[in-house]
């Protein structure tokens, strides 16, 4: 195994990544995979594991001995398949080291992980100081290895933890989840897992993308003068190169089409996985397809090309140069009853989770494209939401709006209703009270605005419990607390408010009302911010608790046409509005 490296890119992102190579063990104990010890603790203090300063619960922990490998051939991408033990709800364990002898602890939690090598008084004195371990983002490999004789691929792992990889017939390897911040060793077995090919060091920074070449350098026969004239003929036709010229050795080649996702529950914080690599010249062939249209991903540690081309275009490319691949980070709301959400790309593989507030990180994005974002509910299979990002050259973090309506069509998840005081209250079509309260009867072109609008004509009946609204329900109670604001645009002769409610009848139910808004015959654009919702249930104004009660649970939005002075004096007004949209939220 030659210790040369050809080429090494790395990617140094400064955002939480929030994805996960690694999950724990329902079963704490494993007799058969060498783990030293197992659950206990030889102090009760513990240590407590942390992910940017907050502890963690059930992040798996394993210590194995120094020099462990993986007794058998079996593909594994998480540092720790198999935990000795998980920490508890305050982010604390506690380990059994033996007496003699050293062993690598590891600590893994949703894309984060933690190494080192300890013995038992290293150990021991760490968990007598109550100390703390902080995990920092995982690393990625890709590398290229000499196949010996016999064998058709290789394995590949790393000493001391679960990881073992097996490569393709090419020799090409990807390690996706690689502990940063310690020095590792990999050790790479023949086909058959019975010979030791050797071991190579390695040490890489946290979010670091790597490409090494482990393979023995080509003696170059002196007699051939032109090497390139020799091998000419035999080249694949597409040529991949890095951003400064040179060839793209080993490169990452995917062909997807436009609709394909992720493996949902697999997480992957890198573009594709290959459908095949690139030669140490940078150049691969591939059989295109003949119809339709399909985005060909081209990636090399930190850097990649991505393009949609239909399948006349593939036939003519013949060069790609890839560029610095960018991160991605926004956030997506979630159902009240959910802690995280799936996230992906169109196109390509990649996939990752949110964390408990909805926020995520795609660490990988091609530069200066189009892409189109997908969620998939954390116990679901189909995506519920889309989102379209356009990157640039630079990594980006943006808050996601939504749309709710734009009255354009009608929408049978839009409602009329009024009270039920039978005094009067009601909306009016063609000048008689209207109880049918069908949305499309009330849209209305209005050139002023260029498009359709809502324009409903209504009376209020003087009573402080009357009303009439328009508003939805939305398909799941929705946790809102990262909403920026309210928009819409308005005008009449009334006024209006804003409520966000999770609300079932008067017994049960909650809301966080705007104070009431004054309207005039000209169309403005009103802006809502949470803050704002300041009446509750019994119209009492509380700024500072009223909205803290409803953001996790919200379930409906609601407008409230009203009077402007006295609604006895003023018994028919009427109200337009457009282009409803909530801001900061995505659903």
């Amino acid at each position: 195994m030659n210790s040369q490296l050809l080429k090494k890119f790395v990617l140094p992102l400064s955002l939480p990544l929030v994805a996960s190579f690694f999950a724990c063990s329902d079963n704490p104990s494993d007799s058969g995979n060498n783990l030293a010890g197992g659950p206990g603790s030889i102090t009760t203090n513990g240590i407590v594991a942390r992910v940017g300063g907050v502890p963690v619960s059930n992040a798996s922990v394993s210590l194995h001995q120094v020099d462990y490998t993986v007794p058998e051939a079996k593909e594994e991408v998480m540092v720790v398949a198999v935990a000795t033990t998980v920490t508890d709800s305050v982010g604390r364990f506690a380990l059994t080291v033996p007496d003699s002898g050293e062993y690598r602890m590891t600590v893994s939690y949703d894309g984060s992980a933690y190494t080192k090598i300890v013995s038992h008084e290293s150990y021991q004195a760490l968990d007598s100081l109550e100390g703390v371990v902080d995990l920092s983002a995982i690393a990625t490999l890709t590398g290229v290895a000499d196949i010996p004789e016999g064998s058709k691929a290789v394995w590949v792992g790393v000493v001391g933890t679960d990881v073992l990889v097996r490569s393709d017939s090419n020799g090409v390897f990807f390690i996706p989840a690689i502990p940063a911040n310690d020095t590792l060793q990999l050790y790479f077995m023949d086909d058959g897992y019975e010979e030791d090919l050797g071991r190579e060091s390695v040490f890489l920074q946290p979010y670091e993308q790597v490409q090494y070449n482990y393979k023995t350098p080509v003696e170059i026969d002196s007699s051939v003068t032109d090497s390139s004239e020799v091998v000419a003929d035999s080249l694949p036709k597409v040529s991949v190169l890095l951003q400064n010229g040179s060839p793209a050795a080993y490169a990452t080649v995917a062909l997807r089409s436009l609709d394909s996702v992720g493996e949902i529950r697999s997480v992957r914080s890198f573009m594709v996985v290959a459908d095949k690599y690139a030669d140490e010249n940078g150049r691969f062939d591939m059989e295109w397809p003949k119809s339709g249209d399909y985005r060909l991903t081209v990636t090399s540690g930190s850097q990649s090309y991505s393009r949609v081309y239909s399948a006349e275009e593939l036939k003519d490319v013949d060069s790609i140069t890839l560029t610095t691949s960018v991160s991605y980070s926004s956030n997506v709301t979630l159902t009240a009853d959910e802690d995280f959400a799936w996230v992906g790309v169109y196109g390509l593989d990649e996939l990752v989770k949110t964390d408990a507030s909805g926020a995520y990180v795609l660490p990988a994005l091609p530069a200066n494209d189009s892409l189109k974002v997908y969620f998939v509910h954390n116990d679901g299979t189909k995506p519920f939401v889309d989102w379209t990002v356009k990157t640039s050259k630079v990594s980006k973090s943006e808050k996601p709006s939504v749309l709710l309506y734009d009255f354009e069509e009608d929408d049978t998840r839009w409602y009329m209703s009024v009270d039920t005081l039978w005094k009067g209250s009601s909306f009016y079509k063609n000048g008689k009270a209207d109880s049918s309260h069908k949305i499309a009867d009330y849209l209305e072109a209005d050139s002023s605005r260029g498009s359709t609008v809502f324009h409903g004509k209504y009376s209020v009946a003087f009573d402080p419990y009357a009303w009439v609204l328009l508003g939805t329900q939305f398909k799941e109670t929705l946790n809102l607390s990262d909403l920026d604001s309210i928009a819409f645009y308005a005008k009449g002769d009334g006024n209006i408010r804003v409520t966000l409610e999770n609300w079932e009848n008067y017994d049960k139910g909650t809301k966080a009302a705007s104070s009431r808004i004054s309207l005039d015959s000209s169309w403005k654009r009103i802006v809502i911010k949470p803050s704002e919702l300041c009446i509750d249930n019994d119209e009492k104004k509380d700024c500072k608790s009223t909205w803290e009660r409803v953001k996790n649970g919200v379930r409906q939005i609601h407008f409230f046409p009203g009077c402007k002075d006295n609604c006895y004096l003023s018994p028919k007004n009427e109200v337009y509005v457009d282009d409803v949209k909530l801001y900061g939220v995505l659903f």
